[in-house]
């Protein structure tokens, strides 16, 4: 019978604290993966694909701590929502794992650059960065729980602090997607209002 020892443990969880989370004081960010689609091409005019990604922004009640026609930068801080570990799981990759999630906020940045004349770009990149509390497994007699335990799934999740540690996560598209869906919804809008 195979057990973790509590060293074992030790060890993963703060490996994995490590190499996901830090303190509130300082937080650790990973460059954003090539292999979500963050870009994508509108043919509308930059004027409509501005207008209608700062009002999707604003109806969606989004904060836009900037925004810079100029440069096309929009930039979003979103407010801080309780999230279930499933609901953060849909929206991000690599979590660290033997974290209880429980809130998260995301920020990010929109740049919307005109192409052509009747052709604009817009650029979506989202980090989210997450409150939790690490624990650790312990079987119903309190101690640490082997993997006959797990598997039998006769394990309460025991916190290692009160203190919620907070994590940058990279998201998996979901969101940047969703806010690409928003941009093309106001454009179909606006065109079939004949504007």
């Amino acid at each position: 019978m195979f057990f973790i020892r509590r060293e074992s443990s030790f060890l993963l969880i703060s490996l994995s604290l490590l190499s996901g989370c830090a303190g509130l004081s300082s937080v650790l960010y990973t460059p954003p993966s090539s292999a979500v689609q963050r870009t994508r091409d509108f043919k509308r005019p930059f004027e409509e694909v501005w207008n209608c990604a700062l009002e999707s922004l604003i109806n969606q009640g989004n904060n836009l701590s900037s925004t810079d026609k100029g440069s096309g930068l929009i930039i979003i801080r979103n407010y801080e929502r309780r999230v279930s570990e499933y609901e953060l799981e849909k929206l991000i990759i690599n979590a660290p794992s033997m974290v209880a999630w429980q809130s998260m906020r995301a920020e990010g940045t929109m740049f919307i650059k005109p192409i052509t004349e009747n052709s604009t770009r817009v650029v979506i990149n989202f980090k989210i960065i997450a409150k939790g509390i690490p624990y650790e497994l312990r079987n119903e007699s309190g101690d640490e729980a082997s993997f006959k335990d797990i598997f039998k799934g006769k394990v309460q999740k025991v916190p290692l602090t009160s203190n919620p540690r907070e994590c940058v996560l990279e998201s998996n598209g979901t969101l940047e997607q969703s806010y690409f869906v928003m941009i093309a919804d106001a454009l179909l809008r606006l065109r079939d209002a004949g504007i």
